[in-house]
């Protein structure tokens, strides 16, 4: 998940980075942050959090399966990019919260954030003319109009690259879902790209790090 980042003050990084570290995984508080690292003008680091999890058991006495909880400390890794003003997260919108929810304890009011208006269609355009882009795999368009008349969800597999976009017209605004073939230094990998801005990347560790870059150089 990625997010704007505006920051209310003018502190220098090296303050967030260190008041993150001074704030380390606790028992008593149930969250706190590890490897926190700076290097110029971005903070890499992770946020460990207790939460409360739940598994399924056959109970033999009541002939029923019930519910037990148990707590979990799971842990959340993020970017805070202050150059390109991004926070960016590994997970889904309820991990980006989470790290929010741990910046107003030790931070308070000093971060506004903002969602990314982006549409998978967006992701395509930014990608289409760029080497990085190989193919489109498979897209999902949601109130498919098909000769006037609507369809419903639509998912398809695109025989033919040439002019993609115009040949699904005024539906390519309502893809929800798209999966590209991208060549990111010189590897084959598979990026899917959903509503909100959910980013799922199929790459191996170095080729991720050049596409995040290269993703926060063209986002607008």
């Amino acid at each position: 998940m990625i997010n704007r980042l505006k920051a209310n003050s003018k502190k220098e990084t090296a303050f967030y980075a260190s008041k993150m570290m001074s704030h380390p995984y606790s028992e008593e508080e149930g969250w706190g942050f590890s490897d926190v690292l700076r290097v110029g003008d971005s903070i890499n680091a992770t946020l460990q959090k207790r939460i409360t999890a739940s598994y399924s058991v056959w109970n033999e006495e009541l002939q029923q399966i019930e519910r037990q909880n148990f707590q979990i400390v799971t842990e959340v890794r993020f970017e805070m990019d202050f150059q390109h003003g991004l926070l960016i997260a590994e997970g889904t919108n309820t991990q980006l919260n989470r790290i929010k929810q741990a910046f107003r304890q030790i931070f308070w009011n000093e971060f506004v954030y903002e969602e990314f208006l982006l549409m998978p269609i967006d992701y395509i355009k930014i990608l289409t003319g760029s080497r990085m882009l190989s193919s489109i795999g498979e897209i999902t368009i949601r109130d498919f109009q098909y000769e006037g008349c609507l369809i419903g969800r639509y998912t398809a597999k695109p025989t033919s690259q040439l002019d993609i976009l115009a040949k699904v017209g005024e539906n390519a605004k309502n893809i929800i879902r798209s999966k590209l073939k991208v060549n990111v230094n010189g590897e084959e990998s598979i990026l899917t790209v959903s509503n909100r801005n959910v980013i799922v990347l199929d790459f191996s560790e170095d080729a991720k790090e050049s596409f995040v870059n290269y993703l926060k150089a063209n986002i607008k």
